[in-house]
């Protein structure tokens, strides 16, 4: 049985996205100042690290393309990735200076003299939930030290009717340092994907913790509330769940941080609310960049949880946990990329090899001398 309770309003140092990220690492750039993010020249940069995670990278991508390996240095004593070349007579540089965890980043982008600050983070972590009524989760204690307990070994639990894709959920954690010691302050968001209605609880309004064994937990504070999410149009065992917006949310990350499971407290802050299962995944973000089957000239990238054939995504195409799902290419496509029109490729957590499932193919990342050879041949497209 797990639980979870009310979590103080900055968590101490414990970095959940490190399990979810053991491969690529796809830094979203932003100005460190008021300078209007329009006016960056690169977006997002992806650092690929040694197969263990760490340093020094393997590759560097800048939105989307593979930098030569010619055009980029790693300097081991500062942990600062450094990059330089040209592109129609003008000079596009940037260094980003990583933390040791490779959370996060800040650094310079240049194009010719004109140098603008940035800060590197990891996008946000978005997690596909189903739900269910009846699963054995309940509350203890009062308000507003209230406790979530669930099984999900029970019978209750596995027998429920669980409703899949209702409720979305994401969370992001910025790092502080006070007085040596680093902490993370969270923002969240909940979205119920069958009525469309969202909420982002304002800061202040709420606790979050992460303990030392990945069991997250999100409390309302100061008599907040959530919205409304009027639920009442739904059918079936759907229109049962009288809303997804919780007073109070906990669950159990996976090792890898990939699944969760846990329950969500809702309808009242109080032992007599509603108490729902919560059960769902994220895309794997280290399935990033470039790949190949086993021996095939064609190739494939990922970024963003979409496959691109040619430099175009393909719609449709979607991450679930680290499998990889996608339908409709034509033939022009399936030639270039070596896969078929339809198919689900099975990647390891690292997000280096894949199978396809439905031949039992095998591939992986393009790096080093192979990398090269796809740069030289046109075969990086950026923009992505």
């Amino acid at each position: 049985m797990s639980s979870a309770g009310a979590g103080a309003g900055v968590a101490s140092a414990i970095f959940p996205f490190a399990p979810l990220f053991r491969g690529a690492r796809p830094f979203v750039l932003r100005p460190s100042q008021t300078t209007a993010s329009s006016t960056l020249p690169v977006r997002r940069v992806t650092v690929i690290p040694g197969l263990q995670s760490e340093l020094p990278p393997r590759q560097i991508l800048v939105d989307g393309a593979i930098l030569p390996s010619s055009s980029w240095t790693f300097d081991a004593v500062g942990q600062a990735v450094s990059w330089e070349l040209r592109q129609s007579g003008t000079r596009f540089a940037g260094r980003l200076q990583l933390a040791p965890d490779l959370s996060r980043a800040q650094g310079t982008l240049t194009i010719d003299d004109n140098l603008v600050a940035v800060a590197a983070e990891l996008p946000p972590i978005t997690y596909a939930c189903a739900v269910a009524r009846n699963t054995g989760a309940y509350v203890i204690g009062v308000a507003p030290a209230l406790q979530l307990h669930w099984d999900s070994t029970s019978a209750d639990w596995n027998g429920a009717d669980w409703q899949q894709n209702v409720l979305q959920f994401t969370y992001q954690m910025q790092p502080q340092t006070i007085v040596g010691q680093t902490f993370y302050d969270f923002s969240v968001s909940f979205a119920d994907l069958q009525t469309g209605a969202t909420w982002s609880p304002e800061a202040g309004t709420f606790g979050c913790l992460i303990d030392k064994n990945f069991v997250f937990a999100m409390t309302l504070q100061g008599g907040a509330s959530p919205p409304s999410d009027d639920r009442s149009k739904q059918t079936g065992e759907a229109g049962q769940i009288a809303t997804v917006f919780p007073f109070q949310i906990g669950f159990q990350l996976s090792p890898t941080a990939i699944d969760l499971q846990g329950a969500a407290l809702t309808v009242a802050n109080a032992q007599y609310g509603v108490a729902l299962g919560i059960s769902g995944s994220t895309a794997s973000p280290s399935i990033n960049g470039y790949y190949a089957q086993g021996g095939s000239e064609s190739t494939f990238a990922v970024h963003s949880g979409t496959l691109y054939v040619a430099g175009s995504p393909v719609a449709g195409s979607r991450i679930t946990g680290t499998r990889l799902s996608w339908q409709g290419l034509d033939a022009e496509a399936q030639q270039a990329s070596g896969l078929p029109a339809a198919g689900t490729l099975l990647f390891d957590t690292a997000g280096e090899r894949f199978t396809l499932a439905e031949t039992g193919t095998g591939g992986g990342r393009i790096v080093d001398e192979a990398a090269e050879v796809l740069i030289a041949r046109g075969g990086v497209w950026g923009g992505m």
